[in-house]
């Protein structure tokens, strides 16, 4: 009976540490690739801009615009994804690193697609305000977008220390 007790208990902590190891490394996946279709994006929308001013100079109409915008709802995502640095919350699933760049490259999304998204004025509100260094909205935009997306699991319940928010960065961004 003990001999029973004891593999199955190995045999649970193994499973446990491969799960863990597994969570780690999907969330390190997917904060990496987010980041990159966040610049991706606005790589696009800055080139079609690029392409638009020289267009008019030119007078040449030789421009096609790319459809690698991202829709809405992306948006909304990453914008909740970077609240999770920042906010306290009993459950956190994904994140994206609050960067100058990233924060940059959302905005200029969000205007290039203001006449298609139906929040524009608010992301552009809340990246501007993030831009500035004012992070003091957190809880709010985290809990809007997540009422916007039916959430039932993960209110944000207040800011992080900066001690905490230190933790967090440590070790959902810094290998």
């Amino acid at each position: 009976m003990k001999k029973t007790l004891l593999a199955g208990g190995a045999i649970l902590g193994i499973i446990a540490l491969i799960g863990s190891g597994g969570y780690f490394y999907i969330q390190q996946s997917f904060s990496k690739s987010a980041e990159e279709e966040i610049t991706a994006a606005a790589q696009v929308i800055t080139d079609r801009e690029v392409e638009t001013e020289v267009e008019e100079v030119s007078k040449e109409s030789n421009a096609g615009g790319s459809e690698e915008d991202m829709d809405e709802k992306r948006i909304q995502k990453y914008v909740h994804l970077m609240t999770h640095q920042k906010v306290e919350a009993k459950e956190k699933w994904g994140a994206v690193e609050i960067t100058p760049e990233n924060i940059e490259n959302l905005l200029t999304i969000v205007e290039m697609n203001q006449d298609q998204y139906e929040h524009a004025e608010y992301y552009k509100e809340v990246l501007t305000q993030w831009q500035k260094g004012d992070f003091s909205n957190a809880v709010e935009v985290h809990n809007y977008i997540w009422q916007l997306n039916g959430g039932t699991v993960g209110r944000a319940t207040g800011l992080l220390d900066e001690a905490e928010e230190q933790a967090y960065i440590k070790k959902h961004f810094k290998d």
